[in-house]
């Protein structure tokens, strides 16, 4: 599915973004408590039509959100949220 979201951003040949990510072993910590399934981290990647690779970063849940908005050139200060 993401290999096709790519492609049909990058096909409209406008900048567009796609994140994701797996957020079940946060949410559902007491589901998990088999052996080896203690790591309560999630997977998550950010990807721009028009940014440069990024490095790999280990970031809490809620910051996903304040590093796509940065990666785009968004910041709070800067009252450009009401672009979305």
């Amino acid at each position: 599915m993401i290999p096709i979201l790519r492609d049909a951003i990058t096909a409209t040949g406008s900048p567009g973004w796609i994140v994701f990510y797996g957020d079940h072993q946060p949410s559902l910590s007491g589901a998990f408590q088999a052996p080896g399934a203690s790591d309560r981290r999630s997977d998550y990647a950010i990807w721009g039509s028009a940014a440069a690779p990024g490095e790999r970063a280990d970031i809490a849940a809620e910051e996903i959100a304040a590093n796509l908005m940065a990666a785009m050139g968004i910041t709070s200060g800067t009252g450009n949220f009401s672009r979305f």
